[in-house]
């Protein structure tokens, strides 16, 4: 094997033998850390592989890999399914119990392979007897399974020799494996990618990053995500030394031994460090809270977008020195990028992160394209606060059906691309017929090259006028807003426009500090007329960015901050039926006020 990069196992083997990192896994804290080096990877890939292969499991037949956090023995997985041509059908573990049964019986696979010490709470009693064999990717004391970390512990090394020929025998243009992706309707898709598409990714993205071997890195997000999982590739194949840590609470207490220069996460975890900030600032002295304050108006203005007198770089180099400096030792003092992908990020959060010399790169992609479309480059000039970056090299991307304003449908093209969906049917509907990916997104370039994304197709209406309305462009500009942490936007099949906001319950304070508006809690807040009539100047002011028919002409604050809402996922994302049901009175109220 040469070192060259055609299929996903190649990057185990092009860091052996370019730059051979000892510890290059690191898994857990203190005396229970677990270091795993490149040649016990490739080792245990290769016993993996092995045991595969004596189950009489050939090159295409699928397993099923019930998807939680990372491990070592996950990767060894990972890799020997590569290496022997299994195909592992990657179900997430946070899906819904009825959804991964679905998965199941939707196909034909011999082999469950999970982490759950509560795994027969979840299969019904009927599957766990249907002949397919369960096993546990760690060792864990279960009746009815075997454990894979046993299985090749007790496996001899397999020769190098005999891992060439399988090597060879996988094609760039082969199935990898296929990822369970949760849709906006219906059951889950199964998106078939190849080592191809991800290794394209790799070599388009890694060479625009400052990731070099001497770097240490975090990892946190599921492994189930592409997004993680392609970085994990990019964090294999730089060298560097990559840290693992189960929750983004244990990765954060870790982050100043640790001291990483990358890591990468998604919008609602910066959310919460912003939100966290201004929380603690309440127990700080009133200078200090002061000084602070006003580390965060300086953050908001800072970018190169947007024009700076010579007294403005004078603050910044104060604040930097009393402020930032302590933010940036929260987080081990070292880093040089934080990578942000799977949800839009609020602007101003990039921004204030960015000032304090904690570089926030925000990117865009789906799963169907492995993932990265575009994304915020490192070099000057290449990055655009409120967009998703520049395509990268090798994928184009094209707008149609444009509007007045330059949005219309995103559609991709390049060898990122998956090989499509095993529901057969559902390829009709996301392919052109000249072949371009439809990826159901909304957006304009900016700027000549920029990507900016305002809204999702499925996620657009009409209202009862027959206008049509984006949501997640208008909810973008309002959380623009300090005082508005998130927005819900309604309107479908409604003579206009109102939303349901989620006040910033921090700056909501400082306001009537600010105001002599005495604070009593937030469930009364949101009801006081002064703060009412605060947020109506608001919402005016925000109006003037949108057109007539997409402007907001009714609100409600709602009581509680919007990370403690059930209704929303990891990602920041709603169910809408039971968001709407929640509030059906609120919602109903917002057209009746205006009726009367």
């Amino acid at each position: 094997m040469d070192g060259s990069l055609t299929r996903i196992f190649d990057v185990i083997t092009f860091q052996r033998l370019r730059y051979p990192n000892a510890g290059v896994m690191h898994f857990g804290t203190g005396q229970r850390e677990m270091v795993y080096g490149i040649d016990a990877l490739w080792a245990d890939s290769g016993r993996c592989a092995y045991w595969l292969r004596a189950q009489n499991l050939q090159k295409g037949d699928y397993i099923f890999i019930l998807a939680g956090a990372a491990s070592f023995p996950w990767f060894v997985l990972d890799f020997g399914c590569q290496i022997a041509g299994v195909i592992p059908i990657i179900i997430p573990e946070y899906f819904p119990k009825e959804e991964i049964i679905h998965c199941i019986k939707s196909h034909s696979a011999s082999y469950f392979f999970h982490d759950r010490d509560d795994i027969w709470d979840i299969i019904p009693e009927s599957m766990q007897n249907s002949g397919i064999n369960w096993v546990t990717i760690q060792d864990r004391e279960l009746p009815g399974t075997i454990s894979l970390e046993s299985i090749v512990r007790a496996t001899p090394r397999v020769d190098e020799v005999m891992l060439s020929q399988w090597c060879s025998a996988i094609k760039p243009e082969d199935t990898a494996f296929i990822l369970k992706t949760s849709g906006s309707t219906g059951h889950p898709k199964s998106v078939c990618l190849s080592h191809q598409n991800i290794l394209s990714n790799i070599q388009s993205v890694l060479p625009l990053t400052p990731l070099e071997r001497h770097h240490r890195v975090v990892s946190f997000l599921p492994i189930a995500h592409i997004f993680e999982r392609m970085v994990v590739y990019c964090y294999l194949t730089s060298g560097a030394t990559i840290y693992f840590f189960n929750t983004f609470g244990d990765a954060f207490r870790a982050l100043p031994e640790v001291k990483p220069h990358f890591f990468s996460c998604v919008p609602r975890i910066l959310e919460r460090m912003y939100d966290d900030l201004l929380a603690r600032m309440h127990r700080f002295a009133w200078l200090r809270r002061i000084w602070i304050r006003l580390a965060i108006e300086t953050g908001k203005r800072f970018g190169a977008d947007i024009q700076k007198s010579p007294v403005y770089w004078l603050r910044w180099a104060l604040i930097d020195f009393t402020v930032f400096r302590q933010w940036r030792r929260k987080i081990g003092g070292q880093v040089k990028g934080i990578l942000v992908g799977a949800a839009p990020l609020n602007p101003v959060i990039g921004r204030v992160f960015s000032a304090a010399r904690i570089r926030i790169r925000e990117g865009y992609g789906m799963t169907e394209t492995s993932p990265v479309i575009s994304f915020n480059r490192f070099e000057a000039g290449g990055n655009r606060f409120g967009t998703a970056g520049i395509p990268i090299p090798g994928i184009k991307v094209r707008i149609t059906g444009q509007d007045e304003a330059g949005n219309g449908s995103i559609e991709v093209s390049g060898p990122n691309v998956m090989k499509g969906y095993l529901e057969k049917e559902a390829n009709d509907k996301v392919f052109t017929p000249d072949g371009w990916f439809i990826t159901g997104d909304t957006g304009r370039l900016v700027h000549r090259r920029f990507l900016e994304i305002t809204g999702r197709t499925a996620h657009a209406f009409k209202t009862s006028s027959g206008r049509f309305v984006l949501p997640d462009r208008i909810s973008r500009i309002l959380e623009e807003e300090t005082l508005i942490d998130k927005s819900i936007i309604i309107g479908f099949q409604k003579p206009f426009v109102t939303a349901l906001i989620y006040p910033n319950f921090t700056y909501l304070q400082w306001w009537c500090e600010k105001q002599k508006v005495h604070w009593t809690a937030a469930a009364y807040m949101v009801h006081n007329p002064k703060v009412i009539s605060a947020y109506k100047k608001v919402i005016e002011s925000r109006n003037f960015l949108l057109a007539g028919h997409e402007q907001v002409r009714q609100f409600t604050l709602l009581p509680i901050p919007w990370q403690e809402e059930e209704l929303f996922t990891s990602l920041g994302k709603i169910n809408p039926q039971l968001f709407f049901h929640k509030y059906a009175k609120e919602i109903t109220g917002m057209y009746q006020n205006s009726n009367s």
